[in-house]
């Protein structure tokens, strides 16, 4: 993958996170304005981009364009390059979902049954992440649940 391409990817993850007046933190791994900017590379992560807030996003880009999605420090998501920036549209927008026998409120608050985190991104499309019982935001319990 091309610094130029990564530096594409990170560009258009501020842009979206401005269109929904979400801009990330500043990310001194890479300066997402400089193809040229010498990339971080630690453990095969060429950029990190972070979504402070709620929810709060993680968005660690790989050397092998396999991006790991990261959602209140607790639901990876493992999405390859293409799909990056639609579940981040997806989840800045309000579009995830919450399912399984564990998504009802009363089961989440107990640690009952299982659930999982679904979040769309096109055409039929979605990513989705097991949540551990022992997961606790405003976040999750604010979900939606899948019927």
């Amino acid at each position: 993958m091309s610094r130029a391409t990564i530096g594409d990817v990170v560009r258009q993850l501020w842009e979206e996170g401005a269109r929904h007046g979400r801009p990330p933190e500043p990310t001194p791994e890479v300066d997402p304005w400089d193809d040229d900017d010498d990339l971080y590379r630690a453990g095969g992560v060429a950029a990190v981009v972070v979504f402070a807030g709620s929810p709060s996003i993680t968005v660690r880009l790989g050397d092998d364009c396999k991006d790991v999605v990261t959602v209140e420090d607790a639901l990876d998501f493992d999405v390859p390059r293409a799909d990056t920036v639609l579940i981040v549209r997806s989840l800045l927008s309000g579009r995830a979902r919450l399912a399984g026998s564990g998504a009802s409120r009363v089961a989440r608050l107990f640690g009952f049954g299982s659930a999982s985190v679904t979040v769309p991104v096109d055409q039929g499309r979605a990513y989705t992440a097991q949540m551990s019982s022992f997961i606790w935001s405003a976040w999750l319990t604010s979900l939606p649940v899948e019927p």
